[in-house]
């Protein structure tokens, strides 16, 4: 645990079992990852900020990701979306005709999901749904909500 305004350097190296080439700066072979990825938590366990690096380059090919998008909350209380995946997914970005996301354009990594908040672009009665898109994603996941 960092304390307030804190700092903690370690050479990524140490929290691995065995040596990888993470950055592939031995050049060994072929890249065995497309994204090494360092995140920062509070003691909740909520992400606070995240570091990505992509020792093969950005990957934009399509491939399946198991992108997922699910619809969470009320008119009255306000909309969330909660996005997960199983493979990293690149400048994930939310298309909604009525409504914006108060995150979009970000990395998604496997793990727990991450709660992006809906916000209306203007009568917010209007209905919930949308994609989500993904730079190297296969296919988008929709979202819509369910009818009352």
């Amino acid at each position: 645990m960092l304390p307030p305004r804190g700092a903690l350097r370690m050479p990524a190296q140490a929290l691995l079992e065995h040596f990888v080439d993470l950055n592939a700066a031995y050049r060994f072979g072929p890249v065995r990852h497309a994204c090494v990825v360092a995140a920062l938590r509070d003691a909740a366990g909520r992400e606070v900020a995240d570091a990505w690096s992509f020792p093969a380059g950005l990957p934009v090919a399509p491939m399946p990701l198991g992108l997922e998008a699910r619809l969470e909350g009320s008119a009255a209380a306000g909309w969330s979306l909660l996005l997960g995946t199983q493979r990293p997914a690149v400048m994930v970005h939310v298309e909604a005709p009525h409504w914006r996301a108060a995150e979009n354009w970000f990395h998604l990594a496997p793990g727990p999901p991450r709660a992006v908040a809906l916000l209306p672009r203007g009568d917010p009665s209007l209905p919930v749904q949308g994609e989500v898109h993904a730079l190297n994603g296969e296919a988008p996941a929709g979202f819509r909500q369910a009818a009352d």
